[in-house]
């Protein structure tokens, strides 16, 4: 029961194209969280990319049935980051728990 990503906007977070970056930081996230905002502009390779996730993802499950799981836009965000940034599972945690502009990107908000 995964969606691919929610148009439901939540009421405590931005749209993701209206995210603002400090691109002048020298942090290694910003590139990539700038690089995926721009992803996300581009909604036939967006859905291309998130099918791709879902056929890995649900390859020996049912899509139709069970509960609802993360959405596949925020696989693919915590993915790029986590590779990108080269962190361990345990830094990505804390950065999807506490980054406010990775969360926003995310689409999950405060």
């Amino acid at each position: 029961m995964r969606k691919s990503y929610s148009n439901q906007l939540r009421l405590d977070s931005v749209p993701i194209e209206q995210v603002e970056l400090n691109l002048e930081s020298r942090d290694r996230i910003v590139p990539i969280l700038r690089a995926l905002q721009f992803l996300y502009l581009d909604r036939r390779l967006v859905d291309e990319i998130l099918q791709w996730i879902a056929d890995d993802v649900n390859s020996d499950s049912r899509t139709d049935t069970g509960r609802t799981g993360m959405e596949y836009w925020h696989i693919c965000v915590l993915a790029a980051v986590r590779l990108g940034c080269n962190f361990t599972y345990d830094q990505l945690q804390d950065l999807a728990e506490n980054h406010r502009k990775l969360r926003a990107i995310m689409g999950v908000g405060d």
